[in-house]
This record gives C-alpha cells, sequence and structure tokens, in this order.
C-alpha cells in the first residue's frame, strides 16, 4: 500500500472497545472529540499509519476481532503480525494489564514500550523517522510513548491541545511535562499547526 513513510500518528489511549468493537473514545477524551475525528480523518485521507493503544482500565481490543487493525501482541514469541504489517494502515499495540485500577498502577501498565516486547520491533519494521503524538494521560500513557518512541531515536512532535491529563494530572502538571519533553527535543505544535502542516500541497 502507498502508506506515507515520512510520518505516523500515535494515538494514546483515546480509544476503547465499543459495541461490535467499533472504537469509542474515552470519557476523559470526549470534550477533544471534534479534534480526534479531524486527526483521524486527516490520516486516512493522506494515508498516514496510525498505531494506537488503549487504556488498561477500558475494553481493549481482542486479537482477530476489528479485521481493519492490525493486532500487535505483548509477547515477542508471537510475530505472525510482521507478514500483515504492510497491509495495514491502522496498528493496534496490546498494553498489559494487572486485574484491577490499583495493580496497574502498582506496575506502571501505561508503559506500553516497557511491557510489548513488540513495540520495539515494530517501530524499526515500519521504520518512519516522525511521530506525532496525541492522547490521553499525558503525565502517564502519552509520556510513555514519547519517552519509547525517543529512545528508539525517532522525532517526535505532541500535539499540545489535543492532550489530556491523567487523573492525578492538573494545569500545572501539563505544563511541566510539556517543559520537560521540549527539553528532550520534542516539538509542541497546535491541531492547526498540525493541520496546516499535512495539507495535500504542503512540501513532505
Amino acid at each position: 500500500m502507498n502508506w506515507r513513510t515520512d510520518l505516523a500518528f500515535f494515538d494514546v489511549d483515546s480509544l476503547e472497545c465499543g459495541e461490535g468493537c467499533a472504537f469509542a473514545y474515552r470519557p476523559r477524551m470526549e470534550p477533544l472529540r471534534a479534534q480526534l475525528d479531524e486527526l483521524h480523518e486527516l490520516a486516512g485521507r493522506e494515508n498516514i499509519r496510525t498505531l494506537y493503544c488503549t487504556c488498561c482500565s477500558g475494553r481493549m481490543l481482542a486479537p482477530g476481532e476489528n479485521p481493519d487493525v492490525l493486532f500487535v501482541p505483548l509477547d515477542e514469541t508471537q510475530t505472525a503480525w510482521r507478514d500483515e504489517l504492510d497491509a495495514h494502515r491502522m496498528i493496534y499495540l496490546a498494553k498489559a494489564a494487572f486485574g484491577s485500577p490499583e495493580r496497574n498502577a502498582e506496575h506502571q501498565a501505561w508503559d506500553m514500550f516497557a511491557f510489548n516486547k513488540n513495540a520495539a520491533p515494530l517501530l524499526r519494521a515500519l521504520d518512519i523517522p516522525h511521530w506525532i503524538v496525541f492522547g490521553n494521560a499525558l503525565e502517564l500513557c502519552v509520556d510513555s510513548a514519547v519517552q519509547g518512541l525517543l529512545a528508539a531515536g525517532m522525532r517526535v512532535t505532541v500535539v499540545a491541545d489535543v492532550l489530556a491529563s491523567s487523573a492525578i494530572g492538573d494545569e500545572h502538571s501539563r505544563r511541566e511535562k510539556l517543559r520537560a519533553w521540549r527539553e528532550q527535543g520534542v516539538e509542541t505544535i497546535s491541531l492547526a499547526q498540525c493541520r496546516e502542516r499535512l495539507r495535500p500541497s504542503s512540501i513532505r
């Protein structure tokens, strides 16, 4: 397929599986529904690969449940996903869950790169140098995605007005996290700036 190879989206925990496994937005992301819709529509129109994960406190995708989405499992010995990678624009990165919100917090289950052993191989296989990140729980889940991408040597851009704080977050923690990311070399942009850069007439 003719997917874009210069950049991809990473939607961090905005979604959970609804009825019939049609993705629904997490309650904390509902106020950003219009912005999320625009980003996902843009991804489809511009053939931008999109990596998804789902909060471990929500209903997560099961293998094979949505044929339009490639399921990348936790276990590194399960490698069948590699054979299907080129055929899918939408890719789901499984997250660990430990049975309760308390146990999830204890184990820091929000860190998809720590628990999904296929995450780093997936990034290498995609070979996309620039990731545009947005989503839920910026102090925990989004930060884990950002750190994992940076550790893999990727360029990272965060859409700052399409982020929701975690349950432990507030406006101060948001500002501090954005500042810390910028100090790490992460670019922060607005949705309007993202839209302008990805116009079909823009230079790629």
